[in-house]
């Protein structure tokens, strides 16, 4: 799940106008001196009547903290965008800054959960 979100997030017009769809990572960031964000898998999907899901954390970093925290409201909007499953977000965003690295790193926790295709006996 979180390859489709990374997947569909590179082809995000208004977050790829910010940052550049090469830095849109999943769990290994590279050495980067520019914005970019990651995506982590939190815990492997869970079932329950029907429906999985996944809970995911997505992180922002930036060296000004103004446009981390305004790349940050997009992702949350181009996630609940996202068709292959619904978004729910926890109410917290957690803001850090990184003295060793002086990025700015905002964390979005998110859980997806998807519709499990229903099979009938016939």
């Amino acid at each position: 799940m979180e390859r489709k979100l990374r997947d569909f997030l590179r082809t995000h017009t208004a977050l790829t106008n910010k940052v550049p769809d090469t830095n849109i990572f999943g769990p290994v960031a590279r050495k980067v001196t520019d914005n970019y964000i990651t995506i982590h898998l939190i815990s492997k999907p869970r079932g329950l009547y029907g429906a999985r899901n996944s809970r995911i954390q997505i992180s922002v970093f930036n060296k000004v903290y103004g446009e981390a925290k305004d790349i940050a409201d997009i992702v949350e909007e181009a996630v609940m965008e996202f068709t292959e499953g619904f978004a729910r977000f926890n109410d917290n965003q957690i803001d850090i800054y990184e003295k060793d690295t002086e990025f700015h790193h905002i964390v979005i926790d998110v859980i997806l959960y998807e519709q499990e295709k229903v099979i009938y006996n016939e």
